[in-house]
């Protein structure tokens, strides 16, 4: 049990972890980064004190991997590796404690698939792979233990845009079309449901786009890049559109142009 007043310093700890968060969006990396540091600070102290609460484990490696990110994306690679890695360890120790724990193997896929993107992001793309693989794998799993579940659909096809994009740094062309066609296969029924969310939208589109660009045939290609900015657009008239997702629909709309460019020349 946690008292009353662990149970405010755990409220003030997951305010922290969300206020990181909001900064980071706003692409406010030192004050997010102060955020996440204080929120791990936090969550140790009471992890420390309380050691036999899986919950503040857990709390405390979430916000390892959330620091960790954080860190990747402002260049702190060292740190990053060590915070992402220590997040692993913890939800690791968590799943062999609760092994029907769905949410502690969920978190290990993710962590895995953010040091993953910290190995793409210094260019080691074949370890890039192996852990992408490895998340995939992990999300394969729990996708059949719980169907119903679009977060595993969406993360898998995060995985396959990945595992694309080395593939395609390594030169492996018919890899990367066939990851990026799995994505927009894993995506597309998303995006068609009733009220998609805006992330399916914008993931589908990147999707598409990468695929799009890498297609031999111009017709197939015109195809999928034309499914990438409908998508977009209809975002763009709810005024919906993110950043990322204006550089997409940019992106796009070039790549559309090109082909129009070399049909004419043909």
């Amino acid at each position: 049990m946690i008292r009353r007043i662990g149970l405010t310093r755990r409220y003030l700890a997951i305010a922290d972890e969300e206020i990181g968060d909001i900064l980071l969006l706003k692409s406010d990396a030192i004050g997010a980064l102060e955020k996440f540091r204080l929120a791990v600070a936090r969550f140790r102290a009471l992890a420390t004190e309380n050691p036999e609460n899986l919950l503040l484990k857990g709390d405390l490696g979430g916000a390892l991997k959330e620091l960790g990110d954080a860190e990747r994306l402002d260049n702190e690679f060292e740190s990053g590796l060590t915070n992402l890695n220590e997040a692993l360890s913890i939800f690791g120790t968590l799943t062999k404690k609760d092994p029907n724990n769905l949410f502690w193997q969920y978190l290990t896929a993710l962590t895995q698939r953010n040091l993953g993107v910290l190995a793409a992001s210094q260019k080691r793309w074949a370890e890039a792979t192996r852990l992408e693989e490895v998340a995939e794998e992990a999300l394969i799993n729990l996708s059949r233990q719980d169907p119903s579940s679009v977060s595993f659909i969406q993360d898998l096809a995060i995985c396959d845009i990945r595992i694309g994009q080395a593939a395609e740094a390594n030169g492996d062309e018919e890899k990367a079309i066939g990851r990026f066609r799995a994505a927009s296969n894993l995506l597309e029924p998303l995006v068609n449901k009733k009220s998609p969310r805006r992330e399916w939208i914008g993931q589908f589109a990147r999707a598409s786009y990468l695929l799009g660009v890498t297609l031999h045939s111009q017709a197939e290609s015109q195809i999928v890049l034309q499914k990438g900015r409908d998508a977009l657009l209809t975002l763009e008239q709810e005024n919906f559109l993110s950043a990322v997702d204006k550089t997409t629909l940019t992106d796009i709309q070039n790549a559309l142009n090109r082909n129009k460019g070399q049909g004419a020349q043909n």
